[in-house]
């Protein structure tokens, strides 16, 4: 069974005061948008939670959640971006130039 939602004494949830303090302060440390969170609306919320809240925020945004790797995907705008470096600078020279930003 799913649990219900739980809001704040501001009538926010949790994973709206953690968006709301990711657009204010920007993309900072799980703990810094905890202390925020606490100033600003005195709710105290785990730092693992925090994480998880944010990088689901920032999934959902298109942004990066710092990890890189595994979790980094390509999506259709990725790939319409390519095919128009391609046209416009050709296969070849932009195989040369991936080869060398990635050393």
């Amino acid at each position: 069974m799913a649990k219900a939602k739980v809001e704040t004494q501001s009538g926010l949830s949790k994973m709206k005061m953690v968006e709301q303090a990711l657009s204010e302060k920007g993309d900072i440390s799980p703990k810094e948008l905890q202390s925020h969170i606490h100033e600003k609306h005195g709710v105290e919320i785990p730092t693992t939670m925090i994480s998880s809240y944010k990088s689901n925020i920032l999934r959902k945004q298109g942004g990066s959640t710092k990890a890189g790797g595994a979790d980094a995907s390509v999506g259709v705008r990725d790939i319409t971006q390519l095919r128009d470096l391609i046209d416009r600078v050709g296969a070849n020279q932009l195989q040369s130039l991936i080869k060398v930003l990635s050393k």
